[in-house]
């Protein structure tokens, strides 16, 4: 198997398998029995439509779940005190780069979207899913050099999805990795604002593409179409909020218990 580009939602939820997501999904909108309630209450609809509506929203929803895990795990860190201390002091003072360990924390997000739901072009439903991913990390050693992180010498993560319908568990998955498999670092990825003249040429490929934290709903959810036709295009993503809203940083496993 080649290695991956980036670890996505869809992946943690495939337990490793982005492509297996769409199984996982389907088999928990059976079990609680989506379809039926979907469309219960309108008699035009039978065992035949309850099942094409599990087996086309779990289609959809991979491609709501697109989005970079190394994102998320960057945008927590960029909230870190003592990484972003080193980072300012490596910024003044390049050439001196500062070793980092990382107490074992926890970074989490939470996404909420909707799918909606369509027979003979008139919408029916809107199915409101939630997904809560969270981020595990232990033994975390990171090297910050002129204002950037530069490497990671060592540090394993643990991330798991769980995604939710009318409270109801539709899925979960989880994987463990290396957190240098989440974030590539190539030139290196900033930590804090840098003089225009230290730019990057590029943005690393971890950190682009990911949406913000959801608040609610994003204006244009997917669609499921009568005749096994669904569509949830991949540009479409969650409605942006302050990620402090969603991010729980740090966390540390002894702590995670208190509100």
């Amino acid at each position: 198997m080649s290695p991956e580009a980036s670890v996505t939602l869809a992946s943690v939820l495939g337990d490793g398998d982005a492509d297996r997501a769409a199984q996982v999904l389907q088999r928990g909108l059976t079990r609680i029995d989506a379809g039926t309630r979907a469309l219960q209450g309108d008699a035009q609809f039978g065992p035949v439509a309850f099942r094409l509506v599990d087996e086309q929203v779990a289609e959809a929803l991979p491609d709501q779940l697109t989005a970079d895990v190394g994102g998320l795990l960057l945008q927590g860190w960029l909230k870190h005190r003592e990484l972003v201390g080193a980072a300012t002091r490596t910024r003044d003072q390049p050439g001196s780069p500062e070793r980092v360990t990382l107490a074992t924390h926890e970074v989490s997000v939470t996404y909420r979207f909707p799918v909606e739901v369509y027979v003979n072009g008139s919408k029916v439903v809107t199915l409101d899913f939630e997904l809560v991913l969270s981020l595990e990390l232990d033994s975390v050693i990171a090297v910050v050099d002129g204002g950037r992180l530069v490497a990671l010498r060592s540090g394993q993560v643990r991330a798991a999805a769980r995604v939710t319908l009318w409270d109801q568990e539709v899925g979960t998955g989880a994987r463990e990795l290396f957190v240098g498999v989440l974030l590539p670092l190539r030139e290196g990825i900033p930590l804090v604002a840098l003089p225009t003249t230290s730019a990057p040429t590029s943005a690393p490929a971890s950190a682009s593409g990911w949406p913000a934290p959801a608040a609610g709903p994003s204006a244009a959810g997917s669609k499921w179409w009568e005749k096994a036709s669904a569509q949830s295009p991949a540009a479409q993503s969650p409605a942006a909020q302050d990620p402090a809203e969603s991010f729980q940083w740090p966390k540390p496993r002894d702590e995670a218990g208190r509100g």
